[in-house]
Formats: structure tokens, sequence, C-alpha cells
């Protein structure tokens, strides 16, 4: 990730953003950062809650209200909000940012206000907070967050703050959708289905067929796929990683509750391995079970 260690205002066409000193660039999409295994825990442990009960069941209540706080001294023109950004972000021009962030939120009240990011990071007796909230206007949607740091015996230091306006919510902007799919999107779509099959298929008769020796080599490299190509189901954004494993040679996961899905498919190496060579395995392992004929004895 990029680090910004001055004052940084970015205007995009699609999707202006306005950022200010943001102690790590984060997607649109700022989230919880947890691992898929802690996301399906979670997942499961609260189901019966909706996405934002969750998170505010995961996030400091004291933490969110300072950044609850810090955004709207943002949204009413606070200039004295300036007077709290480390030393590293004073470089002459942050009032001009502030009020250049200021213009991308909408004039009112917020009809929704939903905390979507909350990040928390401990070293050498410093606590760095980066809390993201989103904010629903008629016809329009805000990201927001602001990060600082915390230390021992010093005021509270502003690193960085971010507003994105958002034409959806992040919810239906990150939802698993064919709306706007695209070729990409089936071609991958369609390989993970035909990969995973296939892995598993392999992996059952692997597992039903007799060998000679080294048995659970064969089960474990069948379950492994090589290579990897991921789409962002959001954004149709494609990467390719050769370096890579994954089992079954397919994946889906979210890293968050209003993140976008990542479809990944990978080359069912193993499995190909395996058929090629299974004939070859059967015949050793008959060939190990049929003892010789016995020799009369003169």
């Amino acid at each position: 990730m990029s680090n910004y260690t001055s004052l940084v205002l970015v205007d995009s066409e699609d999707v202006p953003e306005a950022n200010l000193g943001l102690v790590e660039r984060l997607p649109v999409h700022v989230t919880l950062l947890i691992g898929k295994l802690s996301s399906l825990l979670l997942l499961v442990f609260l189901a019966a809650c909706s996405p934002g009960a969750m998170m505010e069941k995961i996030a400091n209540p004291e933490k969110t209200k300072i950044a609850r706080e810090y955004l709207q001294r943002l949204m009413d023109g606070d200039a004295t909000l300036t007077n709290e950004l480390e030393p590293k972000l004073r470089t002459g021009n942050e009032v001009e940012l502030m009020k250049n962030m200021r213009a991308l939120i909408p004039p009112g009240t917020p009809t929704s206000t939903e905390l979507v990011g909350y990040q928390a990071f401990y070293t050498s007796g410093q606590s760095t907070y980066n809390v993201t909230f989103q904010f629903g206007y008629p016809g329009k949607w805000i990201v927001a967050n602001a990060a600082w740091r915390e230390s021992p015996n010093k005021p509270r230091e502003l690193t960085g703050m971010r507003v994105t306006p958002l034409e959806h919510s992040l919810q239906a902007t990150n939802a698993f959708s064919f709306q706007h799919a695209g070729f990409a999107h089936y071609v991958i779509l369609t390989g993970l289905i035909i990969v995973a099959a296939f892995t598993i298929f392999t992996l059952v008769v692997c597992i039903r067929t007799k060998f000679p020796r080294r048995k659970w080599m064969w089960i474990i490299f069948v379950m492994v796929g090589a290579g990897q190509f991921s789409i962002n189901w959001a954004t149709g954004e494609t990467e390719v990683r050769v370096l890579a494993f994954q089992l079954f040679g397919a994946g889906a996961f979210s890293s968050g509750l209003y993140a976008p899905w990542i479809l990944s498919v990978s080359v069912p190496l193993g499995a190909i391995a395996f058929w090629y060579k299974r004939k070859k395995l059967t015949d050793a392992s008959s060939a190990v079970a049929i003892p010789p004929p016995l020799t009369p004895v003169q």
C-alpha cells in the first residue's frame, strides 16, 4: 500500500475523491481488515444481524464516536480541524484541501449513517485508528473516513481524512449481481464451477483408487490448483498471479461486509496429473497385490 506523507487532493473523472494525508490508500470500499476465516465465523455468529449491526459489535464505540466527531466538523466547515493534523501534514494548503473535501459533501443532514469500516493498529505504545462511515443523501451517497494516532501523554493527531462520493450505496455497488456482468465475469464464473466440480470429482476418484504407496501425497496434490486468475465482481478488474495456489482450484470470497466479491480460478494441475498417471498407478497397485505363483517342491 502507498503511504501519504503530505496533503493530497485527488480528483477522478469517474469517482471524484478528496484525500487529506491518508495513512494508507484504501479502496473505495474501505472495510474492516479481517481474514477469510474470521469473516466466516463472524457471519455465522452474527447471521441474525444487519451488516451495520455487525460492524457496530466489532468496533470500539469510543473510537467510532471520535471519528464521527471529526467528520461532523469537516461537514460543518470547522477550520480549526487543521490544528489537530500531525505536523508533517501542515504544509500550508490544508485549509484549501479541507474546503475541497467539504465541497464533495451534499448540503443538509444525511438521511442515513452507517459504520462500514473499522481498523485499529497497535505498535510501540502507539495506537492508530481508521474509521469509515457511509452517509446517505437523497440520490447520492458519501463514504468518508478519518484516521488518527493516539500516543501516551500526547494529544491525539489527525493523520488523514478522505471523502468519496458514490452514486449508489456500498451494498448496492458491491452486490453480487449479473446486471453489469461482462464477458470476463461469465468466463471466470464458468471456469470456477467447472474446475471446482472437476477437482472434487477427481478427489473422490483418487481416494477410492488403490495405490501401492504415498496415496496421501496424491490426495493433497489433487486438491491444489496452480496459478490464479481473479476478478473483482463489482468493478470487473482482473488480476493474474502465476505464483499462486488455492484449494480445489477455485475460490469466492469477500473481505468485508461492504466489500465486493472476488472470484478466482486456477489450473487444476494436480487433478490433471492424476488422470494422466492413474492407469500407471492402478497397474502398479495390481502388480503389488497379485503374488507370484507358487513353485511346486521337487
